[in-house]
């Protein structure tokens, strides 16, 4: 229940946010707004937000390989 209200939340404030800004011109910050507000609405999405990477998977993607390289060649 928690998890649908911050979804319709997050996704509100985003379509609002987003059309404010265009109204006042800032099209790149509206789209940024409205791509972030997008993502945060999908990890509240119920059986789909499970399947999207979290902070943890995309730190070990980015730095193991150079943790590796760094521990194996000295």
């Amino acid at each position: 229940m928690v998890n649908a209200v911050f979804m319709v939340g997050s996704l509100c404030y985003g379509i609002v946010l987003f059309v404010h800004l265009l109204k006042k011109s800032y099209v790149s910050d509206a789209i940024l707004i409205l791509v972030l507000c997008c993502v945060i609405t999908g990890y509240f999405t119920p059986h789909i937000g499970e399947k999207w990477p979290t902070v943890e998977s995309v730190y070990y993607a980015l730095y193991s390989p150079i943790s590796d390289y760094f521990n194996f060649n000295h």
